[in-house]
């Protein structure tokens, strides 16, 4: 059995343009649905991709398909000036109130 991918040489040029451009088998398959020309469901984009890295080596869809995001800031110096805002006090230090119910 050979997917629609593999039977139609400019279907999987044009997967592998977008794949090249960073856009998801989501985004892909919504963009051939639009353009009217072809039609492959998102799936059928991942299978094949994976076929691809793991039956014919082709690590360069790796490196397409799975980009790292940029990871976050961490918060610097949150906690170490915590308490010393002056007015503040810990818990153990303040003052306890008699809450009375009416």
């Amino acid at each position: 059995y050979q997917r629609k991918i593999d039977r139609i040489p400019e279907l999987r040029e044009r997967i592998e343009q977008l794949l090249a451009q960073h856009y998801s088998p989501e985004l892909i398959a919504y963009m051939l649905k639009q353009e009217g020309k072809y039609q492959c469901s998102h799936e059928t984009i991942y299978i094949w991709c994976y076929e691809q890295i793991h039956l014919h080596k082709r690590h360069d869809l790796v490196e397409k398909m799975f980009f790292k995001l940029k990871k976050r800031q961490k918060r610097r110096d949150v906690y170490k000036n915590r308490y010393a805002e002056i007015g503040k006090k810990r818990i153990p230090q303040r003052k306890s109130r008699n809450w009375k119910t009416p």
